[in-house]
């Protein structure tokens, strides 16, 4: 049944209203509602009817399917403390290159990359950026709605892990398949270095007493820097860097233990 109505709290009492004449609603959680009935007698017996129903908002042009930022969110959710980095820079073992729809490295743990795709997205790219994702995390996973669940298992190595979410409200629906880790793990590493801008290098070597870094290109930049720090701390510096990073399309967040 199609209702037009200003939000879903009133499609769903003009939903009760139409079904049962007399009623009230109750919003649950996530647009599901408890329709109660007021007592009635059905064959000599006091009764009170409640039922359970959702009211799905329409989709428009603008806000189609999944949206990735709240993606993002829950799946960040399901980790401990770590860094989160969304839109972070990869490549395949060939060369190519592209992004990562959303990184996250626990503290002193393997990293995890995300491919998410929406209601709106096909899997026409998805064989090229396995073979990036192979390249680069040491456990892989696919974050996908119903609807690509069919093709996604048959394109998907077995060593990836597959997510399904709730294409209107963006949570984990459920964990199908859990990702089996590998060795190789290019962002755990110093992947995260590549994404720094030649202020932000700069800057880390200037704390160093590196000042001439002005005829220095950014190989030569990153060259002293692993030099000098072991691969924990100069990530975390790297991390804490794209923290304070004003704009962009590539920052870290934080993510602590629920």
């Amino acid at each position: 049944m199609k209702i037009d109505a200003l939000s879903r709290d009133a499609a769903a009492l003009a939903y009760a209203r139409q079904t049962y004449r007399s009623a009230t609603v109750e919003h649950r959680r996530r647009g599901w509602y408890d329709i109660t009935i007021p007592e009635f007698e059905w064959d000599g017996t006091p009764c009170t009817l409640v039922n359970h129903f959702r009211v799905a908002l329409a989709p428009n042009q603008d806000g189609r399917g999944v949206n990735e930022t709240a993606t993002r969110q829950a799946l960040m959710a399901l980790h401990s403390a770590g860094w989160a980095i969304p839109e972070l820079n990869i490549q395949s073992a060939e060369g190519f290159s592209g992004r990562a729809d959303l990184c996250v490295i626990p503290d002193g743990g393997r990293s995890i990359g995300y491919e998410i795709k929406t209601e709106k997205d096909s899997l026409s790219r998805l064989a090229h950026q396995v073979r990036m994702y192979d390249h680069c995390f040491a456990e892989r996973v696919l974050a996908t709605t119903p609807r690509h669940l069919a093709g996604a298992r048959q394109l998907l190595p077995g060593a990836w892990g597959l997510i399904v979410l709730d294409p209107v409200h963006h949570e984990v629906v459920e964990l199908e398949r859990l990702p089996q880790p590998q060795e190789h793990d290019l962002a755990a590493q110093y992947l995260i270095l590549e994404t720094l801008r030649v202020e932000e290098l700069n800057a880390l070597l200037h704390n160093l007493g590196v000042t001439r870094t002005t005829k220095m290109n950014n190989d030569q930049r990153r060259a002293l820097l692993t030099a000098h720090y072991d691969v924990a701390t100069l990530r975390e510096l790297a991390f804490r860097t794209l923290a304070a990073r004003k704009g962009g399309r590539v920052y870290t967040t934080r993510v602590e233990t629920s």
